[in-house]
C-alpha cells in the first residue's frame, strides 16, 4: 500500500510535470503564433503605408506633370498668337511702306519731270534772249548798213 501510494505520488508528479511542460509548450506556441501574426500584421500595415505614400507621390508627380504640360501648351499658344499678331502688324506696315514707296516714286517722277521742264524752259528762255540780242544787234547792223549805203 505504501508502494502504491508512492507509485501514485510519482505518477501524479510525472503527470503534473508532463501537463506543465505541455502547457508551457502550448503557451509558447501561442505566443510564437501571436508574435508571428502581429509581425505579419505590422508588415502588412507597413507595406500598405508604403504603397499609400508611393501612390500619393505618384499622384503628386502626375498632377505636377499635367500642370507643367498645360502651362507649356498655354505658353506655346500665346507665343503662336503673338507671332501671328506681329506678322499681321508687319504685313500691314509693309503694305503701308510699299504704298508710300509708290507714292514717293510717283512724286519723284513728277519732280524729275517738272525739273526737266524747268530746265527746258530755262534753256528756251536763254535761247530766246540770245536770239533777241542777236536780232537786235543784226537790226542795228542793218540800220548802220542802211545808213551807210
Amino acid at each position: 500500500m505504501k508502494r502504491e501510494a508512492a507509485a501514485k505520488k510519482i505518477q501524479k508528479h510525472i503527470r503534473r510535470y508532463r501537463a506543465r511542460t505541455n502547457y508551457k509548450k502550448l503557451h509558447l506556441s501561442g505566443l510564437v503564433l501571436q508574435t508571428g501574426l502581429r509581425a505579419m500584421a505590422a508588415r502588412n500595415q507597413f507595406r500598405f503605408r508604403k504603397q499609400a505614400k508611393a501612390a500619393t507621390i505618384l499622384q503628386a508627380v502626375w498632377r505636377c506633370h499635367k500642370a507643367a504640360s498645360y502651362f507649356k501648351r498655354l505658353k506655346k499658344g500665346s507665343l503662336v498668337a503673338q507671332c501671328r499678331m506681329r506678322a499681321k502688324i508687319a504685313r500691314k506696315e509693309l503694305r503701308k511702306l510699299k504704298m508710300e514707296a509708290r507714292e514717293t516714286g510717283a512724286l519723284k517722277e513728277a519732280k524729275d519731270k517738272l525739273t526737266k521742264q524747268v530746265e527746258e524752259l530755262t534753256w528756251r528762255l536763254q535761247l530766246e534772249k540770245r536770239l533777241r540780242v542777236f536780232s537786235l544787234s543784226c537790226n542795228v547792223c542793218d540800220f548802220h548798213l542802211y545808213l551807210h549805203c
